[in-house]
């Protein structure tokens, strides 16, 4: 687990991306009994997921847009699923690409900390998670926090990928960032 506390500055920035966010989803977040959350509670929703994506964003020396139409949430890399409750788990819905690395984040936002506890791919999460609402619109699965893996390891798997370093290992995920990665800068060598 690392933790990150939240800079003033890039507490003002989520809280605007946060009401931006809030006022262009339309119907994205619906439930699937096709009610909607209220205005106040969709905005501090998005606040806390822009908190987590900051942080994520600064521990792992990734960008971050703050756009909610981007290819991932950080570095183009990574998706963030934010929690308020240390029990809570790592969420992986039916349209989440397995080969992508979600980051599990507990932020405590009177606080403005952020503690990164882990991660794992969506494909990891749907085999060992717990199926939550098979026979809805919304299907998911519930990763326990045991299975995450340290996020620790990530840092040290970006940063290698970004030094042409040697990763160690073979994660489809891991082997595309790499090629991107060498594409866009070429060989240091």
């Amino acid at each position: 687990m690392i933790r990150y506390t939240v800079q003033a500055n890039e507490n003002a920035f989520a809280k605007y991306i946060g009401k931006k966010i809030t006022l262009g989803l339309g119907d994205f977040h619906k439930t699937p009994e096709g009610n909607r959350p209220a205005p106040a509670e969709m905005e501090a929703i998005n606040y806390r997921a822009c908190l987590a994506e900051i942080a994520v964003a600064r521990t792992l020396n990734l960008y971050w847009t703050g756009s909610e139409k981007r290819r991932r949430d950080v570095g183009g890399l990574l998706e963030v699923r934010s929690i308020v409750d240390p029990d809570h788990r790592l969420v992986a819905r039916a349209n989440d690409t397995d080969e992508t690395p979600a980051v599990l984040v507990l932020v405590d936002v009177p606080r403005l900390e952020c503690d990164l506890l882990g991660w794992q791919t969506y494909g990891h999460a749907k085999r060992l998670g717990s199926p939550k609402d098979m026979d809805t619109a919304w299907p998911c699965w519930m990763l326990p926090q045991h299975f995450l893996e340290p996020i620790e390891e990530l840092r040290r798997i970006v940063h290698a990928v970004k030094h042409q370093e040697p990763t160690g290992r073979t994660d489809p995920w891991i082997v595309a960032y790499e090629r991107e990665e060498l594409a866009r800068w070429g060989s240091v060598a």
